[in-house]
């Protein structure tokens, strides 16, 4: 897989949705969680029912049934094992042998809730690094264009934040110095995107908030792995081809210049957390393994939740942003070609 092609390609693709996120952007919160043993043929049947094949199972009576609980409202089998499930041409799944030769596999019962507004657009391109409270929202009296731009550039800010702490836990974990050296340019990278973005926020009347991340300690490797598989592996390689679509589609000039120029470096800090994702699954073992495979499904749930309400027509027309039957097929596009490869 050449990432950097096929992004472009979905870019590309996705082009053809043209009429991301409205003014109302919700995000799931689990409440609780818990694992029931499923036998191979109950594993089976629930395969048929997952969403898009990244094993969630959204229809609330087959989970409550399956996890023997009425408040459940979602659940969901181990990535790995609904990825290896073969579509037939009836409908139906040929299911894999469960893992490690075993006679049950773990359902994954959840009871969730949704919430969130934010008046910017919400867009997701870019890396929150875990601990960073969002500030308030742009001022109220902002043009739609000015509040999703302003939103751009904090998001811009907060990887600056993010790429630097993972710099120095990367080197705290003896990563490649090619990794480090990465991450380290990408945070340079960033800090010029938050002024560039920033810039078209302001043409527009609105300016971005600060952001600040406290200082900790150095994360487990599995932490930051974890982390990057949601924000990297997922978001950013989602922000590379919204990046992409929008430079290829803004009326306005200083939002196409400006997109124009943040492509290469957003690809590129998309295949920075595919190489990371290799290298710390390659120290980890097989059930932190599998637990970032979860991380990996959660995120991609999340994306399309994000992206269910269409964005206001003053920012598909002039910044490009992708409508959202646009947006959920580049989602659905990266789900068949890039983040079905990554087990």
């Amino acid at each position: 897989m050449h990432l950097r092609t096929e992004i472009a390609f979905i870019a590309s693709l996705a082009g053809a949705w043209l009429p991301a996120c409205g003014s109302d952007c919700p995000h799931t919160v689990v409440d609780k969680s818990s694992t029931v043993p499923v036998d191979s043929a109950s594993a089976c049947s629930l395969a048929t029912k997952v969403n898009g094949f990244t094993g969630t199972i959204t229809d609330t009576t087959v989970c409550q049934q399956a996890c023997n609980d009425t408040t459940i409202t979602e659940c969901f089998l181990p990535y790995g094992y609904v990825q290896q499930a073969q579509q037939t041409p009836d409908g139906g799944v040929t299911c894999p042998p469960l893992p490690d030769g075993g006679t049950t596999i773990d359902l994954t019962c959840e009871v969730t809730h949704t919430e969130g507004t934010m008046s910017s657009g919400c867009p997701v391109a870019g890396r929150w690094p875990r601990g960073l409270e969002r500030p308030a929202p742009v001022l109220e009296g902002s043009s739609a264009l000015g509040s999703y731009f302003a939103e751009c550039a904090l998001l811009e800010a907060a990887a600056v934040l993010a790429f630097e702490r993972l710099a120095r836990e990367l080197r705290a974990h003896g990563a490649p110095d090619e990794l480090v050296r990465a991450a380290q340019s990408a945070a340079e990278d960033e800090k010029r995107h938050a002024r560039d973005v920033g810039r078209i926020a302001s043409s527009w009347g609105a300016e971005p908030a600060a952001v600040a991340l406290p200082g900790g300690e150095v994360r487990s490797l599995f932490d930051v792995a974890r982390e990057n598989v949601m924000e990297g592996v997922v978001r950013e390689t989602y922000g590379a081809a919204l990046v992409t679509f929008r430079a290829a589609h803004a009326a306005d000039g200083l939002v196409r210049e400006v997109e124009r120029s943040l492509v290469a470096d957003e690809t590129a800090h998309a295949e920075l957390s595919w190489a990371l994702d290799g290298c710390a699954r390659s120290r980890l073992d097989a059930e932190q393994r599998r637990a970032l495979d979860h991380a990996r499904s959660e995120a991609i749930t999340e994306l399309r939740s994000a992206l269910e309400r269409e964005p206001d027509a003053v920012l598909v027309e002039r910044a490009g942003v992708p409508g959202r039957a646009a947006a959920l097929a580049m989602v659905d596009l990266l789900e068949q070609r890039v983040w079905r490869q990554a087990a």
